[in-house]
């Protein structure tokens, strides 16, 4: 019945805040980095699923709670499956929030909005618009933000360039305990020297998606150091200098 997963996260999320307040228990619609709600000091993300109550790909783990709403197909049912250190694990797991029908129905008829989501470089990609020469061609800014150990490279470098003049990366640093960004590193990758830049050998994954070529950001931070920037405006810039 849903269009697609955003609709399912959607309702999942709906249920969720409804069950808090229906039990008296404080939460805020948060939707930034990688949670939805915080509650009790926690972050909570809500998945909802019809295959599984318990969530395994828990990528921000353990900074982020993931508690399940499940969609019982076998009994037209919906269930809160809160995970192992969610504050809601003790009292509310597994408690039937009621027939999936009348909650779709409940859902649909809301004035509930659906994910408002928090864009975690927005304010870097105004800067860059706003201060950027308008001759230059900048592909939409790249990032990847490093809450977790990284296993291979992001699959969007070089990724789709060639119609540009420049595409930058940015390798983001989240600080959990202050709720914020703590560093952020610019890599600047020019389109004309592409091809000069070390490759990486894709994944067995990123090969089936048909990915041909990876850069290796570590051999790349070795070889054009020039291109890695922390600083903002000095990258704005250099940018901007070879307009001039």
């Amino acid at each position: 019945m849903f269009k697609n997963t955003t609709q399912q996260g959607d309702f999942g999320e709906y249920l969720y805040i409804e069950f808090c307040k229906k039990n008296n228990i404080d939460c805020d619609r948060v939707n930034r980095l990688g949670r939805d709600i915080d509650l009790a000091n926690a972050k909570i993300d809500v998945k909802t699923s019809k295959n599984q109550k318990n969530w395994g790909d828990k990528k921000y783990k353990p900074y982020v709670k993931y508690d399940v709403i499940f969609i019982d197909k076998d009994d037209d049912s919906v269930y809160l499956y809160p995970e192992k250190d969610s504050p809601l694990r003790k009292d509310f797991y597994g408690v039937r929030l009621g027939e999936f029908a009348d909650l779709y129905d409940e859902w649909k008829t809301s004035k509930y909005e659906g994910k408002d989501k928090f864009d975690l470089i927005e304010y870097e990609r105004k800067e860059f618009l706003q201060r950027v020469s308008k001759n230059f061609r900048l592909r939409q800014l790249l990032y990847r933000v490093d809450t977790h150990k990284w296993i291979g490279y992001p699959d969007n470098i070089p990724g789709s360039w060639e119609k540009y003049d420049a595409t930058i990366f940015l390798r983001i640093k989240f600080d959990w305990e202050k709720d914020k960004i703590g560093e952020i590193k610019y890599y600047l990758f020019l389109s004309h020297e592409m091809d000069l830049y070390p490759d990486a050998k894709p994944t067995k994954r990123q090969r089936k998606k048909g990915i041909k070529r990876i850069i290796d950001l570590e051999e790349f931070e070795k070889t054009f150091a020039r291109n890695i920037f922390t600083n903002r405006d000095k990258l704005i810039s250099d940018i901007n200098s070879m307009q001039s």
